[in-house]
Order: C-alpha cells, then sequence, then structure tokens
C-alpha cells in the first residue's frame, strides 16, 4: 500500500518513522490521522459557509462545488439537513441581488434554488440584450 501513495499522502511517509508505518494498521491510523480527521472536515464547512461566486462562474459550477463541500464537510448518509444546508450555502454564493430574489421564490431544494437562479438570470440576461439593442435604434425606428 505505501508503494501505492502518491502526492501529499506519499510525502507524510518521509516525516514517520518506519516503525509507524510497519503494519496497515499503522498506517491507516496515520493517513485518517492526517486526512479525515475533524479538522478536515471544520476545513470544508467553513469552505462551504463563506464560499461565494466567482465571476464568470457558472450556476452548475457553482452548484457543484456547493455539493462537494458539502459532501466533505458532513460525511454520512444525506438527510433532510444536508439538503438545507446545501440550498442556503449555494442562496448565500450568489451576488446579493440574485440571492434575494431566489430566496423571495422560497425554493425547498438545492435543485430548485438552482432552476430559480438559472431562471432569474436567463431573464436578467435577455433585458441588457434587449436595453442594449434598443440603444442602437434611432428614435425615428428606422434601423440603419
Amino acid at each position: 500500500m505505501k508503494s501505492s501513495l502518491t502526492g501529499s499522502a506519499a510525502q507524510c511517509l518521509w516525516d514517520q518513522s518506519p516503525e509507524c508505518t510497519d503494519s496497515l494498521e499503522k498506517l491507516w491510523k496515520m493517513l485518517s490521522d492526517r486526512y479525515a480527521g475533524q479538522n478536515v472536515t471544520e476545513k470544508y464547512r467553513t469552505e462551504l459557509r463563506h464560499y461565494r461566486r466567482n465571476p464568470g462562474e457558472s450556476l452548475d459550477t457553482l452548484c457543484q462545488d456547493i455539493r462537494r463541500l458539502l459532501i466533505f464537510g458532513y460525511p454520512g448518509p444525506t438527510s433532510s439537513a444536508h439538503e438545507a444546508i446545501a440550498k442556503d450555502s449555494f442562496i448565500d454564493a450568489l451576488s446579493s441581488e440574485l440571492s434575494m430574489k431566489v430566496r423571495e421564490r422560497d425554493p425547498s431544494t438545492l435543485d430548485s434554488a438552482l432552476r430559480i437562479a438559472l431562471q432569474l438570470e436567463a431573464i436578467q440576461q435577455a433585458a441588457v440584450t434587449r436595453d442594449t439593442n434598443d440603444l442602437n435604434v434611432p428614435r425615428d425606428g428606422h434601423v440603419p
């Protein structure tokens, strides 16, 4: 198993004496202490609480990132609490204007929040495009 480790998992073997990893149980304990402890889940929970949508990031990508952080931050079987945390984290990651509009529609799940956000964003994009086109049309209504 030691020889199959790569990256930071392989690197952590260098920090240990051979006696600390000479059995599967010891190796497993060392790896789980390093990568599966409470500190790691708390790290993902903190990231989830503070995650914000990046400029240019699609809503689908944002949703996937929220799901990933939720799985790592709250391991174990899913529940209605998971769904509520995911939905609220997704809405909180949106811009304040879009977030407020999605909350007003009171989605019950992450998927419904995503669907609403996609609809609202499409409506806004259409309005911006229409306004831009209206600026290019002369006042007499004739298109050059």
